[in-house]
């Protein structure tokens, strides 16, 4: 339910257009309803108290040049108190019992708002008021209108710090209700500028997740020059900034995930869009030890990654990019006219892959154009290798831009739900033979040779039973699990 707004509003003198707000201070807060309406922070000085360390979304808690709302819920639902790219400033807010009271909720930068504009989500009680407080990141200051409404209560998945290397970083989970024993994991990385709430939200991962039985996880990235949240890929603009270290962050996030929840390390998996899925593409190439599947989505990798790229593991990848996507171009960007750094055209970056991953046999389709109104179509290229169960998936986005299939650009097919079925499907590896000395996948004459040059006591070279040994009992067993 949404009623209008009751604000008391007083009419001020030319002469005292510099005076502070009326509401500057907490005592002399003005009542606020449901609706929206105008606010300015121009005059503004400080009030209110620091902030605690849960409300540092990754930089910070600063926050000053405040006023101040009383704002009285009549019924006990969730309240959304939002200045959703509605301010010309770098907002924040924060919810009190009362002046000097309880902390309640805050919020820095809303999921998907411009501008780091803020929303904050609580769970009103029928007739409790509150303290509304509503000011700057860093003490900016400007105007902007204000909402309040009735709507989901705040998220059950809120950020939880997490220690490496030197820096707090931070990730939301979701949990499932009833989830298996030994659960795959999802790690979703947002883009450039974006954060993790916004792929919480907005990207259909709880609902997928709940469905397929899964743990989703959204870390995010640190902060650049600009205030923007970022992976640490190589951006031509980030040249400057120091190295943050986001493929051990993200390895040992879900390493910390597997021991923690009891998660399989078989079925570790990870996701992104634009600078996510070339954080994706990194982690494809330097950390196939942790992460069992990768599904960059919309992106591509900068030339120094893609000249050095040695994966430990070959691993099963899913990609997607639009043929008419104007951040992201579909024939590469060698000169830097972007401005994110030299990178290759698209097919030129997959067949470093389908070699890398020896998946040479191509099976192609074209994807049922089910809603013609969206200007772009599907077709998915699908590579495969003989003696191996690794894939590569190719889905072009014909006439498609930087977008989310599914989530707005093509609606044809829905991203998140291709990249989760491209997961599931992936068999995790059986355990290794002890047998097969030489890793060619054979229990053969070879290995036999290797059990008889490395005999004796104390000597491990041929020890097939783990005993410390190299001796008949190790030719036993290599006899049992002769495959050739």
């Amino acid at each position: 339910m949404k009623q209008l707004i009751c604000i008391l509003a007083f009419a001020l003198p030319a002469a005292s257009a510099n005076a502070q707000s009326i509401n500057d201070n907490c005592s002399n807060a003005i009542e606020i309803s449901f609706g929206t309406t105008a606010f300015s922070t121009i005059n503004a000085t400080d009030d209110g108290p620091e902030l605690p360390g849960e409300c540092d979304e990754g930089f910070g808690n600063g926050f000053g040049s405040d006023i101040w709302f009383t704002l009285t819920a009549e019924q006990s639902a969730g309240i959304i108190v939002s200045t959703c790219d509605s301010a010309d400033f770098d907002t924040r807010l924060a919810l009190y019992t009362e002046c000097d009271g309880a902390l309640l909720a805050c919020n820095d930068d809303g999921g998907g708002c411009g501008g780091y504009t803020s929303e904050m989500a609580f769970a009103g009680v029928e007739g409790e008021t509150y303290l509304l407080r509503v000011g700057g990141f860093d003490n900016e200051r400007g105007t902007g209108t204000i909402s309040v409404e009735y709507g989901e209560g705040p998220p059950d998945s809120p950020n939880i710090n997490f220690q490496h290397d030197g820096l707090t970083r931070q990730y939301r989970i979701y949990t499932p209700a009833d989830l298996p024993e030994s659960a795959p994991v999802v790690l979703v990385l947002h883009g450039y500028g974006g954060g993790n709430n916004d792929m919480l939200n907005n990207y259909g991962w709880r609902g997928m997740a709940d469905e397929g039985g899964f743990v989703a996880v959204f870390p995010n990235g640190t902060r650049d020059q600009w205030n923007d949240r970022f992976w640490d890929v190589g951006y031509a603009f980030h040249s400057q900034l120091p190295d943050i270290d986001d493929d051990g962050f993200l390895s040992s996030l879900a390493v910390h995930l597997q021991e923690t929840l009891g998660l399989d390390p078989e079925r570790t998996f990870v996701t992104g869009f634009s600078n996510g899925a070339e954080m994706c593409f990194q982690l494809a190439c330097r950390e196939s030890s942790t992460f069992k599947g990768f599904a960059p989505i919309i992106g591509m990798m900068l030339d120094p990654l893609f000249l050095s790229c040695d994966p430990e593991f070959g691993r099963p990848i899913l990609t997607m990019n639009g043929t008419n996507d104007n951040v992201t171009y579909f024939d590469g960007d060698m000169n830097n006219s972007g401005g994110w750094g030299a990178y290759r055209p698209i097919l030129e970056m997959n067949d470093l892959w389908i070699d890398e991953l020896e998946t040479p046999i191509l099976d192609r389709v074209f994807l049922p154009n089910t809603n013609p109104n969206d200007g772009s179509t599907v077709r998915l290229d699908r590579y495969t290798g003989r003696g191996h169960d690794r894939e590569f998936h190719y889905y072009q986005i014909n006439g498609g831009g930087h977008d989310w299939p599914g989530v707005s650009g093509n609606m044809d097919i829905d991203a998140t739900r291709e990249v989760w079925n491209f997961f599931a499907a992936i068999e995790p590896e059986p355990p290794a033979n002890p047998a097969d000395l030489n890793d060619d996948g054979l229990v053969n004459s070879a290995d036999l040779g290797l059990v008889l040059a490395s005999w004796g006591r104390g000597n491990t070279g041929g020890d097939v039973n783990g005993d410390g040994n190299t001796n008949a009992q190790d030719i036993g067993m290599l006899l049992a699990l002769w495959t050739e």
